[in-house]
């Protein structure tokens, strides 16, 4: 085909183009006559365009057309044909697509399918070829709203092949959701398109998809009214396809005819078909105990399963490095667009914002301040209370006696020294020793107190509980008599760990217990929790308490020394 003496060709073109849509035969024979050098130079990128469109029409590989498109698509920018863009956008999807590069085909058939064209009308083709995608990731809502835009294009074209086409890609995502009384309702509706369109081809087509959905929600009965049309009238380029979808169906209905077609498949199948064909006849054959037979179809079946697996991982990745690719790009776009939207907003919303960030700022400076306030009072209670319970524990008469005797040894030593050296030494010494006097006291009337908690009914009951086999808890009755009990005996007790930190009664409880001399394991039981749970509220306590990590342990050493 030759073009060479016209000036401007493009009308010629655009209805070419519109040809290569309507049969692959004309395709087929346009591969077969064109040159593009014939082409002039003004011309040739058409040519070459027109080429990479029949190429893909009739099955054979596009991939080798990369740089060519590139071009193609520059040449069209600068001549400003947007009919013939669109078209090369097109195809750089599709070779994109070819290639398992999802993000750059998405980014391809996005911009093909915004050009305004109603010459080619190949918006129903990019909206399809963006389902696919979507279909291919899984991503199955895209690939639904996809295919329903395909349909809405194609039905304004009023091109009725490609309203059958998409019906049935749309039916087979709802298939894999399982959704097959939905998917059927798709297919009868392309199939009665088909049916106007009298294209053989065609309806067979569907009609084995209707087949697959029948058998797929174990309808035998339809599925097999359906399947002599697709048998009679098989394309060469569909007879695997559809051999394996009537052996799917036999399987379930007729094992001899499956087993006929099974063996057909298993030589002339594609890979796919023939690991189903060796799976099915391998079962068979141990069912015979053909021992030799089940050997050699099991090895074969092995064999095309590794290499389903290989082909399989490798798809799986470019799949996977495609999704991710794809939903990088989803993010970058999401994030352009609302970037764009809060500058559009920021003008009106400053005023707000600024209302607001002041009035949370003063909020949390107040907050801010009243926790500080409250660890000031916290720290200060606590030292307090550390100052009070050194005063009154065994290490402070332990060091007052040490004091005494170093100021026994300086009086000795002040014998020839002044008078009012001596006086003073012995004052200090002489309230050392009523300070600890005072602190014995107190250390008695403390284990006084602690001894009648013990001895009273509710001290009894905690012990005869730690030590029951049954593992009886405390119950809120008697969780209160405790604390009414310690109120009573050991009124300080509560009010010291109060006066530093407002604990729930939970703590309480396991603070009192501690008191009481029991072992985590044994709190646990009497609350009815675990000793892990114990363990956590004395770590939380003393955090709580003392501003710093520590452990269940230096909480307990804490509480006993109270």
């Amino acid at each position: 085909m030759s073009c060479s003496k016209r000036t401007d060709n493009r009308s010629l073109f655009y209805a070419m183009a519109k040809d290569l849509y309507k049969d692959q035969n004309i395709a087929l024979n346009f591969l077969d006559t064109i040159n593009v050098s014939s082409f002039n130079k003004e011309e040739q990128m058409y040519g070459e365009l027109l080429k990479i469109q029949a190429t893909d029409l009739t099955d054979h590989d596009i991939k080798p057309y990369e740089k060519n498109i590139s071009r193609i698509i520059n040449y069209m920018q600068n001549k400003k044909d947007y009919t013939f863009l669109k078209l090369a956008l097109y195809y750089a999807g599709r070779i994109k697509s070819e290639k398992d590069e999802a993000m750059k085909a998405v980014n391809f058939y996005t911009k093909a399918a915004s050009i305004k064209d109603t010459i080619l009308n190949i918006n129903n083709k990019c909206y399809s070829q963006l389902g696919n995608i979507y279909y291919d990731q899984y991503l199955y809502d895209y690939a639904i709203d996809m295919y329903t835009k395909a349909y809405n294009e194609a039905f304004i074209a009023k091109d009725d092949i490609a309203m059958v086409k998409i019906l049935k890609d749309k039916a087979l995502v709802h298939l894999d959701k399982g959704e097959t009384t939905l998917a059927l309702k798709l297919l009868k509706k392309a199939l009665k398109m088909a049916e106007h369109t009298k294209d053989i081809r065609c309806i067979n087509s569907v009609k084995s998809y209707c087949v697959i959905a029948y058998t797929d929600k174990r309808d035998w009965g339809n599925a097999q009214k359906l399947l002599p049309d697709i048998l009679h009238n098989i394309n060469k380029a569909d007879s695997s396809a559809v051999y394996f979808i009537a052996a799917n169906l036999y399987k379930q209905t007729d094992i001899s005819k499956a087993n006929m077609l099974y063996s057909f498949l298993k030589n002339k199948g594609n890979i796919y078909a023939k690991e189903e064909a060796y799976k099915f006849l391998t079962k068979e054959s141990l069912g015979k105990e053909k021992n030799f037979e089940s050997i050699k179809f099991f090895e074969r079946y092995t064999h095309i399963v590794d290499s389903i697996r290989r082909n399989t991982n490798s798809e799986m990745m470019a799949k996977i490095k495609g999704l991710y690719d794809y939903q990088k790009q989803k993010e970058r776009i999401t994030r352009i667009s609302k970037e764009k939207n809060e500058f559009k907003l920021l003008f009106a919303s400053t005023t707000v914002f600024l209302l607001l960030v002041t009035t949370f700022a003063f909020l949390l400076i107040s907050r801010l301040r009243r926790r500080a306030q409250e660890e000031k009072r916290q720290v200060f209670m606590l030292k307090k209370l550390q100052d009070e319970m050194r005063q009154n524990s065994l290490e402070k008469i332990k060091e007052n006696n040490k004091r005494i005797d170093e100021l026994e040894l300086q009086l000795i030593n002040a014998t020839n020294e002044k008078d009012e050296l001596k006086k003073r030494l012995a004052d200090e010494k002489e309230k050392l020793l009523a300070q600890n006097a005072i602190n014995k006291l107190k250390i008695e009337e403390e284990n006084l107190a602690l001894g009648s908690i013990k001895n009273t009914d509710i001290g009894i009951m905690i012990q005869k509980k730690k030590r029951s086999e049954t593992k009886e808890y405390l119950t809120k009755e008697e969780r209160k008599q405790m604390e009414d009990t310690f109120d009573q005996f050991m009124p300080s007790f509560k009010e010291k760990l109060w006066s530093v930190y407002d604990i729930t009664n939970r703590e309480l409880n396991v603070c009192m217990l501690i008191k009481l001399g029991c072992k985590p394991a044994d709190m646990a039981c009497l609350l009815g929790c675990t000793p892990s749970a114990i363990s956590k509220i004395r770590i939380r306590l003393y955090k709580k308490f003392f501003n710093k990590p520590g452990s269940a342990e230096d909480w307990d050493r804490f509480i006993l020394s109270l």
